[in-house]
């Protein structure tokens, strides 16, 4: 299986991980290990900021999608800790 399908498959396990944690402080905390996980197996900053940028996208439109307000919260945290990582890495 190639690196692009894995990651694919990963991020849709993260997606999923967020939608249903427990709490907005969990799914920040699942985001936090997912992103040491691929700076651990030496993936480059520019594919690092992709991944992220393609879960923001994804929790957007399942945001846009969803009545469930517990998602809607889960959502916007995972978000901002994405949007907070995301400016680490690029300093």
């Amino acid at each position: 299986m190639s690196v692009p399908l894995l990651l694919d498959k990963y991020r849709a396990n993260i997606v999923i991980g967020i939608l249903y944690s427990g709490s907005g402080q969990d799914a920040a905390k699942k985001l936090e290990k997912a992103i040491k996980e691929l700076k651990r197996k030496k993936l480059g900053t520019d594919i690092i900021i992709s991944f992220i940028d393609k879960i923001i996208n994804q929790l957007q439109r399942v945001y846009d999608m969803t009545s469930d307000t517990f998602k809607w919260s889960n959502i916007s945290v995972a978000i901002l800790t994405l949007t907070q990582i995301k400016a680490q890495l690029s300093i």
